[in-house]
């Protein structure tokens, strides 16, 4: 019996998606560069390519695209360049947020910065200014009704 099915399409092959992600990226389409990028694995050989399309995102104010790219970059060589130092600045510009809604104490501890936000909470520069220490202030965010009295900040000098 004949089929009349037309055969499946396959997935773009990893060199045609380079080539759209290079197209993309030399037509200034930079979003577009960076979801053809995505679709390939980062080797060695890509990380000048990658680096420069995080550059251009990064200057372009894509800054959540751009610590994507340099996060890659640094899972496949953490001393790329200046990668390290760009994706800790992209992490810090995140956290802008957390800055700006952050409460300037907690118990007897001044807030100063964020440090980190995770799956958990957040942790927070701070000062004990009963002994003029600086320490670290982890405070969990709970959502259990019977985890709220867990729900307490943690310091360590």
């Amino acid at each position: 019996m004949l089929s009349l099915r037309a055969p499946a399409a396959s997935a773009p092959s990893a060199d045609h998606e380079l080539v759209n992600a290079r197209r993309a990226a030399a037509g200034g389409e930079l979003l577009e560069a960076w979801t053809r990028y995505r679709q390939i694995s980062a080797t060695s050989a890509l990380l000048p390519e990658l680096y420069d399309l995080a550059c251009e995102l990064d200057s372009g104010g894509k800054d959540q695209y751009a610590a994507e790219l340099f996060h890659r970059i640094a899972l496949v060589d953490g001393r790329f360049r200046d990668v390290a130092k760009r994706l800790v600045r992209k992490t810090q510009s995140a956290l802008t947020h957390e800055r700006e809604s952050m409460p300037s104490t907690m118990g007897r501890y001044e807030l100063l910065e964020p440090i980190g936000r995770g799956a958990m909470g957040f942790v927070y520069l701070g000062r004990d200014p009963k002994i003029n220490r600086i320490v670290a202030s982890t405070h969990f965010i709970v959502s259990r009704p019977r985890m709220k009295a867990r729900n307490k900040p943690h310091f360590t000098g």
